[in-house]
């Protein structure tokens, strides 16, 4: 079965793409043909030109200009020559029907990551409830998240994507709390699943780094917002365990070398991890290290609390950098609960593309 998914942009985002590569594996080895559409992210070297002194004729400046497109893409280089590696993805500017006959797709899967949350799908929202899909193809979400626990939609959004979303074969979300959001303002159910990334194993990704040096242990910084909080908390682990801190972060604050061969490394080698992003938790939970999670409000704390509930490490969270918990982490007992997880979650895809 030909696959077609859609998600969040990959742009400059290290979870975003992992859970989509990641799901294309999970398909693949269920013997379907997945491909990923991006939105909105070609952008021909006249069209970039356009925006450009559309950009300066209404900013009269030169700050913040649009970035000039790599490979026909826009986005961190590194990552993009990672995406043209290794994900089957097509970028697409307007979504029509016509993708279907195009690209001979016989189901749609919406997800994971805030596919659902408004704010993060400015002009392409209903998109993400498949707006455009005929009715002859299977409509799947897998693990899809509003972020949050609270309900951000418009009515006018509410109204559309209930409609919308009664079209879906199979619904899943990533998140507890999105269970009762959808029961509540979509009248739909919905099924908690894990988000894609959690569907490998470590082995998996340790074979995309295997050509990056290992390193001694360190603390790992892994942060979206990097703030005092994260800062004095890793030098306090730092100096306790007398080693020193490695810090990456996403976004605008990439640097150019940075890469997600070695941003996974960065999980292989560190001692224990200090973080502010779901995938930064997630990633540690699959490495088996110890984390401490310093909350994002911006980035949505639902997103937390369902995964480290059903894993038992609601502890993980830190309220005040002076009271912690204890580092370690009985991993027996984690990836037990994980593996039963997983398999109802790859169940789901199953039954869902049968």
């Amino acid at each position: 079965m030909k696959v077609g998914i859609l998600t969040q942009h990959f742009y400059k985002n290290y979870g975003g793409i992992l859970q989509n590569w990641a799901l294309q594996q999970i398909l693949l080895g269920m013997g379907h043909e997945p491909l990923t559409f991006e939105h909105d992210t070609c952008y021909t070297k006249r069209r970039w030109l356009m925006r450009m002194v559309k950009h300066i004729i209404s900013e009269r400046s030169l700050k913040r200009i649009p970035e000039y497109p790599y490979k026909g893409r826009i986005g961190h280089k590194p990552f993009i020559d990672f995406v043209l590696k290794h994900i089957n993805s097509e970028t697409v500017r307007v979504f029509t029907s016509d993708i279907e006959k195009k690209y001979g797709i016989d189901a749609f899967i919406v997800g994971s990551d805030q596919v659902w949350r408004p704010a993060f799908n400015s002009g392409r929202l209903y998109n993400m409830y498949l707006d455009f899909a005929s009715d002859s193809v299977k409509k799947i979400a897998y693990a899809a998240s509003f972020g949050v626990s609270r309900w951000e939609y418009s009515n006018n959004q509410t109204e559309k994507c209930r409609k919308l979303v009664q079209r879906f074969n199979a619904i899943s979300v990533r998140e507890d709390s999105a269970i009762a959001l959808c029961q509540e303002h979509l009248g739909i159910n919905a099924e908690l699943v894990l988000d894609p990334t959690l569907l490998l194993d470590m082995k998996d990704y340790e074979r995309i780094c295997y050509n990056t040096p290992k390193k001694e242990p360190y603390v790992f910084v892994y942060a979206l917002h990097l703030n005092d909080d994260i800062i004095n908390l890793s030098n306090k682990k730092a100096e306790e365990q007398r080693t020193y801190v490695k810090t990456i972060q996403a976004g605008d604050k990439l640097k150019r070398e940075d890469c997600i061969e070695d941003w996974l490394a960065s999980f292989r080698d560190a001692s224990c991890i200090v973080t502010d992003s779901f995938h930064g938790m997630v990633f540690s939970i699959i490495f088996n290290k110890p984390f401490l999670i310093i909350k994002n409000e911006s980035g949505g704390n639902a997103r937390y609390y369902s995964l480290l509930k059903q894993l038992g490490l609601e502890n993980r969270i830190v309220d005040n950098i002076n009271c912690l918990p204890e580092i370690d982490i009985n991993w027996e007992i984690v990836n037990e609960k994980r593996e039963n997880l997983k398999e109802l979650s790859i169940q789901f895809l199953k039954k869902a593309l049968k």
